[in-house]
């Protein structure tokens, strides 16, 4: 009889549930092992954007260099006719890739035949938010000698140079991150864009400034750009602004 009841006694006991403490002691293990791993993901998900972007830029400078294989070694001008007669409409350079078939191009709503705008594709960075999409998707060509200057009047480049001139294809920019403000009563607030004007020219250190590059990957900010020879390599936003090496091809 005893034995009986000292075996029911185990059989409570082994039944019994965790204590208030048992169970703080397992949440704060959750949420300990829970911290470790967020930043970890994040990293994780933020490479991932990252080699999104790389590969779209990597496509993007693919199309650019076919379309100056078969333009006799011209790269496409920001616009076609712009310099010319000051008539802008569908002859933006990504309409000319468009045209050519470089690129494969949706341009439904809200993007714009007209003004040029892609806003996906490999047009679009992945880190840029839908709500900062405004004039492209956030990739787009280095505004340089190599790249006519799209608008009339300026006088800041004469157009569209041959590719055999440019002496350093592997340290020449084409294409990379870039963002713009054209709103000067919201300084600091940068949208899309599908093109960077050269810091040569304007001031990317003001909070007003249109079309510079973007700050958008990693802890320091990094650009992802694709080089002239096709390589894509991701260079700090001072660097860049700086002409490091020449990359904007002045000389």
């Amino acid at each position: 009889m005893n034995t009986q009841c000292g075996f029911a006694g185990q059989m409570q006991r082994s039944h019994r549930g965790f204590t208030l403490i048992e169970l703080l002691v397992v949440i704060a293990i959750v949420a300990i092992l829970a911290g470790m791993l967020l930043p970890a993901v994040n990293l994780v998900r933020n490479a991932a954007r990252g080699t999104v972007c790389k590969s779209n830029l990597r496509q993007m400078g693919f199309a650019l260099n076919t379309y100056a294989d078969e333009a006799e070694g011209l790269y496409p001008p920001s616009n076609i006719y712009a310099m010319a007669s000051g008539l802008t409409g569908s002859n933006w350079w990504t309409n000319l890739l468009d045209r050519g078939g470089y690129i494969e191009v949706n341009w439904a709503a809200p993007n714009s035949i007209g003004s040029g705008s892609i806003t996906n594709g490999i047009f679009r960075c992945p880190e840029v938010a839908t709500s900062s999409l405004y004039w492209g998707g956030g990739l787009g060509v280095m505004e340089n000698n190599a790249h006519g200057f799209a608008y009339p009047g300026l006088g800041l480049y004469n157009g569209s140079i041959l590719r055999t001139q440019i002496p350093r294809p592997s340290q020449t920019a084409l294409a990379g991150d870039v963002e713009r403000n054209d709103n000067p009563g919201r300084p600091g607030v940068y949208l899309s864009s599908w093109s960077m004007k050269c810091p040569a020219d304007w001031n990317w250190s003001l909070a007003t400034t249109p079309m510079r590059g973007a700050r958008r990957h990693g802890s320091q900010g990094m650009m992802n750009l694709v080089w002239m020879d096709g390589h894509v390599e991701a260079r700090s936003w001072t660097s860049v602004s700086a002409n490091q090496d020449d990359m904007w091809h002045h000389n």
